[in-house]
């Protein structure tokens, strides 16, 4: 008999309650795990699934320990993003990763990739990267965000592979003297350029030798005297001025003396020439990507490459040949201040600085709203106005955190209109907009509206149910006791002997689920009455309901007590 009565509840809950299917989006890192040694460098890819529901935009936040890990560059290759909102950034002095972008209509869908972060790894350690924030936003025309999953990755970072030494000269022979090998620890590739001013040279002695001679000079093809200046294995100079040098090494052994050995070392340690950054916005201030115009040289080693600051945080290095112009990523209105570095082929430095002012394009207005929005029995009805033909930003925010954003296309007027039959917890809510152009441009955020969140009924998760949906039930709950009740009592009349352990078990059973149905109810019941805003239909109803609940305790009671005279 129990299972008979929680069967029929069962039927009655699907099929009043609706239920509401979602559907997600994910992002993750590939590989999501790895082992490096200390300097190596390795990629790491941003991926979005969304196999599901076509999207068409994603906003992600790497973080990742600065003690292990460097990022070296960031590359939108391959990237299904191709409208971007916020152009890649990273930053190793906080350790983060940043971008936004977008995908034409009519959206994405499946697995692709958003951004590929190139990293070098610094020391030993496991280093994980974590997302601190993703946003994964349907293209459903409401913005609405799907993303259910956000999964890191951890690298292993070990130890270098020990150096292999290089082979030693072989000895020299007495009818041969072989020319001696020379190595620098401190300038070690003969074709580069150090800011070092200290060389040493270093080479290997055999037990024959019975004198050495050498010089250190601008010539290529400077040769030693014969005169010995003794047995040793290493020379250091110091303060040598900026130039090309060589240094040059004969050995001397009963057989005579050997050819030559030469070394060239480079060194620069002057900073490249002075230089000024010149900036176009093509005469329109409110331009979000200016193209910026700089160059100098150096006089010795050349230019290696020119690192870019963008509000002090690091964006990208770029070649001379990428530069004049350099077009800037978008920027947010404000007053942004530019860093170029010139690094030479030494690695000396030198910088040069300058302000950009981007003026804010037209801010939207906000010029109707619900001051109070009833949940699940009105639609949240938005006007306003902007400049023609550019999409509007509207986000939704409680206690200064943004929950819902959305977006909307003003007409050739420059008038839009935005609605929505979503759900929202009770409460204060905040609601501001932005503008943003077909260039990536943004304004500035408009003076906040404050609405006043009301629910009809009981929300759990995306499921409201109202009050009438709660009466409806407790009515047909209702009629079912009593039903099985009238059956029992056919039977007990039919049969006492044959139907007395069954009888006991409905008299339990009925005990127990009105006992729970009473007291879940009246909590229920009493959540809506401390809420303010109820109509005052929905007292009535809730007036009604608390006098049925009283009227079919009572029946049940008595029924009960019948069944127990009969059981008599």
């Amino acid at each position: 008999m129990k299972r008979y009565i929680y069967t029929i509840l069962i039927i009655l809950f699907f099929c009043i309650l609706p239920v509401t299917k979602s559907e997600g989006a994910s992002l993750y890192l590939s590989p999501a795990s790895g082992e490096y040694s200390v300097s190596s460098s390795f990629s790491v890819a941003i991926k979005v699934n969304s196999s599901e529901s076509a999207i068409n935009v994603v906003d992600a936040t790497i973080a990742y320990p600065t003690d292990l890990l460097e990022v070296k560059s960031v590359s939108k290759n391959g990237s299904v993003l191709k409208l971007w909102t916020k152009e890649p950034t990273f930053s190793n002095s906080s350790g983060i990763v940043s971008f936004s972008g977008g995908v034409t209509a009519p959206g994405f869908i499946g697995i692709g990739t958003g951004l590929v972060i190139n990293f070098i790894a610094k020391k030993e350690g496991q280093a994980q990267i974590n997302f601190s924030s993703g946003t994964v936003l349907a293209a459903d025309g409401r913005g609405t965000n799907i993303i259910n999953s956000k999964s890191g990755a951890t690298y292993s970072i070990k130890k270098r592979a020990a150096t292999v030494k290089p082979p030693e000269p072989p000895k020299p022979q007495k009818k041969e003297l072989s020319l001696a090998k020379v190595y620098s620890e401190t300038h070690p590739d003969k074709n580069q350029w150090y800011n070092n001013q200290n060389p040493s040279f270093s080479w290997k002695i055999s037990p024959d030798l019975i004198g050495e001679s050498i010089e250190f000079n601008n010539n290529p093809s400077a040769i030693p005297d014969q005169i010995s200046e003794g047995i040793f294995d290493f020379k250091n100079y110091a303060n040598i001025e900026d130039g090309i040098w060589y240094f040059h090494l004969r050995i001397k052994n009963n057989s005579g003396w050997s050819k030559t050995s030469h070394f060239k070392v480079q060194i620069d340690t002057s900073p490249p020439n002075n230089f000024e950054i010149r900036v176009d916005d093509g005469g329109d201030k409110t331009n979000p990507s200016p193209s910026l115009y700089f160059d100098t040289t150096d006089d010795l080693s050349g230019i290696s490459h020119y690192d870019i600051k963008i509000d002090n945080n690091y964006f990208s290095s770029v070649a001379p040949s990428e530069i004049n112009p350099f077009i800037m990523p978008l920027q947010s209105p404000d007053l942004h201040i530019v860093t170029i570095i010139a690094i030479d082929k030494s690695g000396n430095r030198k910088d040069s600085t300058t302000t950009i002012d981007i003026r804010s394009i037209q801010i939207p207005e906000i010029t109707a709203y619900p001051l109070i929005y009833n949940a699940g029995k009105e639609i949240m009805y938005i006007e306003g106005r902007s400049s023609p033909d550019v999409i509007t930003i509207l986000d939704f925010k409680k206690d200064n955190k943004i929950i819902k954003t959305w977006e909307v296309i003003s007409d050739k007027d420059g008038n839009w209109i935005f609605s929505t039959e979503e759900l929202f917890k009770e409460g204060p809510y905040s609601l501001s907009a932005k503008s943003r152009d077909a260039r990536g441009a943004i304004s500035h955020i408009s003076q906040e509206k404050e609405i006043k969140i009301l629910l009809s009924g009981i929300m759990i998760g995306s499921l409201l149910i109202t009050f009438w949906q709660l009466a409806l039930l407790l009515f047909l709950v209702i009629i079912i006791f009593i039903i099985v009740l009238l059956i029992v009592l056919y039977k007990i009349r039919k049969g006492k002997k044959a139907v007395n352990k069954e009888i006991k078990e409905a008299k339990e059973s009925l005990k127990t689920t009105f006992h729970f149905l009473r007291n879940n109810l009246e909590k229920r019941i009493e959540t809506f009455d401390y809420r303010d805003g109820l109509s005052s239909r929905e007292k009535q109803i809730r007036d009604d309901i608390f006098k049925i609940l009283e009227s079919s305790e009572k029946i049940v009671e008595k029924e009960i007590k019948d069944i127990e005279n009969e059981l008599k």
